[in-house]
């Protein structure tokens, strides 16, 4: 989806535990699958054509296969969430799976509805980022801080509230503050239960997403998260899908191509994908499971391909602001 043709494609690195992407380009997409490697390393895709009209509606069946069996997964495994830090990063991961979910509704309904699923698909892959990073640690302690550096985004975010109710709404900064006083409240308490006597732990700040993803190896993909940015923050880049240049006379109308898809749902993927590995890691998943996710990705990942080269039959003269 970003500003250049093509779409950032999610895969996996020998040298990390966290998928990586591919070049961004679609021509760097085609060497992967058609280069030099030998035959018999190369990825292999289905049986389509660049130009196969089905191609989106086959990368979305697997996209469902891919999230009916995090589902699966999820209800047969026992997950024990009776620290905080598990609960945190528990509910981060289911709420990267309904975005996911909001992603494969929203291509279903209409392939016209590619932009309203990129900030759903943004919010699972930086959901997913979380929950790996606080999860990462093998030290339990380091995962308590971590998990305090994250409960302590809720204060953050309440005195920024009070700032501008002091000067918008003073009815409501009364309230906004006694809320951040109970957040900075109860984190100095679990510092001090959770600490040696006289030394209460320090948190671990959560880092900007950009850190996060380089701490887990996946630096690449800040590039595609930041690329979502034109269409959250509502930036002209998003003209180029919304303005028909394709006549002489420019027309205020969907241009989205099957190709477009590739970064919402990789990105939605992604974040589903590396947040329920790190649950399963940490919470009871056995190599079953992690086995039947990783197959479901990668299954994924040949539709992704194929649904990247669908752009070289597609029209390159897009409206550009």
């Amino acid at each position: 989806m970003g500003i250049t043709n093509g779409a950032k494609l999610v895969c996996e690195s020998p040298k990390s535990a966290h998928p990586r992407p591919a070049d961004t380009s679609v021509m760097a997409n085609r060497r992967r699958l058609h280069g030099s490697k030998p035959q018999s390393q190369r990825l292999t895709t289905p049986n389509s054509t660049p130009s196969d009209p089905n191609i989106l509606a086959r990368t979305l069946g697997a996209f469902e296969a891919l999230l009916n069996a995090r589902a699966a997964i999820i209800r047969s495994a026992r997950l024990d969430i009776s620290t905080g830090t598990f609960i945190g990063a528990v509910s981060l991961a289911e709420l990267a799976g309904q975005q996911a979910l909001g992603v494969l509704a929203l291509g279903r309904t209409s392939p016209e509805l590619m932009l309203a699923a990129v900030p759903c698909a943004r919010v699972a892959f930086e959901a997913g980022a979380k929950v790996a990073w606080l999860l990462q640690p093998d030290d339990v302690i380091e995962q308590h801080r971590r998990w305090m550096g994250f409960l302590s985004e809720n204060a953050k975010l309440r005195e920024y509230q009070v700032e501008y109710a002091d000067k918008n709404v003073p009815d409501a900064a009364s309230e906004m503050r006694d809320l951040a006083h109970n957040y900075r409240a109860f984190l100095a308490d679990q510092a001090i239960r959770g600490g040696a006597p006289g030394k209460p732990l320090e948190i671990i700040r959560t880092p900007p997403l950009g850190s996060i993803l380089s701490e887990l190896g996946a630096g690449d993909l800040y590039i595609t998260y930041r690329d979502a940015s034109h269409v959250v923050h509502a930036l002209p880049a998003v003209q180029k899908f919304l303005v028909d240049s394709r006549n002489e006379r420019l027309q205020v109308s969907a241009v989205v191509y099957p190709s477009d898809w590739a970064e919402p749902i990789s990105m939605a993927s992604w974040g589903m994908y590396v947040s329920t590995l790190a649950v399963l890691g940490r919470l009871g998943g056995n190599r079953t499971h992690r086995r039947l996710l990783k197959n479901s990705y990668d299954a994924l990942r040949r539709n992704q391909l194929m649904l990247i080269e669908s752009a070289l039959v597609e029209p390159m003269d897009r409206f550009m602001p």
